[in-house]
């Protein structure tokens, strides 16, 4: 069995081996997991972990944290109306009607 934490900061994952629930490190990771941060460069690229922090330090307006908060939601919900203001990214709608975010033109959903 694999469990998988999608946390606010960071996505843990963790494997019963032998019916021990056991930390999987994730590669380019010191062990605390991965940070929930994505980005995109100025190339164009989509970065996750490690890599987006330090282009969200760089440029903000291209990065997105927090994203858990955005799962499930749709585009029209009054919890999301309520939640928008509050993120440090622009609130995007995909062809589905389900949120998103929008960074540097690409439409992450």
């Amino acid at each position: 069995m694999l469990g998988i934490d999608v946390g606010t900061s960071h996505a843990r994952v963790a494997a019963f081996i032998d019916g021990v629930a056991t930390p999987i490190p994730l590669p380019g990771t010191d062990g605390s997991g991965l940070p929930s941060v994505i980005a995109v460069n100025s190339a164009g690229e989509f970065l996750v972990g490690a890599a987006a922090l330090a282009e969200a330090a760089r440029a903000p307006r291209r990065a997105a944290t927090g994203l858990k908060r955005l799962l499930g939601l749709r585009a029209r919900s009054p919890n999301l109306r309520w939640l928008s203001p509050q993120l440090p990214f622009p609130v995007a709608t995909d062809r589905q009607g389900d949120a998103g975010v929008e960074l540097d033109g690409h439409l992450i959903a």
